[in-house]
């Protein structure tokens, strides 16, 4: 993967080591398709099944159904897999623990719990905050 472009309501393209592009979204329809997959009856069990942490292959499934969301009407049509994701996971420079991964992911868990990192452009250090403090 060389590129990972996110986009409103879930949505993001993914661009490939060979410059194709692949859309996938985090839609209600395609994280409801991850609980029944995994077998979470309920939102609580999903956030629970977060929170404690995934397997590798959760992570790429829950990818491979947003991926998929764009075959709605036949999945077995639908070119992505678990086994597909994990095998782009692999030309990640860092792997796991590349920016891109994480960023995706986070896309994907904020449509869930609406975590949203800080930007760090918007936060201020404390001296700049004293200074604004100060000058009203």
């Amino acid at each position: 993967m060389k590129h990972v472009e996110l986009l409103p309501r879930g949505q993001f393209i993914l661009t490939l080591e060979d410059d194709q592009k692949v859309k996938g979204r985090f839609t209600m329809t395609a994280i409801d398709r991850f609980m029944d997959i995994k077998k979470l009856d309920s939102y609580f069990m999903l956030l629970q099944h977060i929170a404690i942490g995934m397997t590798i292959k959760d992570y790429a499934l829950f990818i491979s159904c947003a991926l998929q969301d764009y075959f709605r009407s036949d999945y077995t049509n639908a070119p992505w897999s678990a086994q597909d994701v994990m095998d782009q996971l692999d030309t990640l420079p860092k792997g796991l623990s590349d920016p891109m991964f994480k960023d995706l992911i986070r896309h994907g868990i904020g449509r869930i719990t609406e975590f949203k990192e800080e930007d760090p452009k918007e936060k201020l250090s404390e001296a700049d905050e004293k200074k604004n403090q100060q000058s009203t």
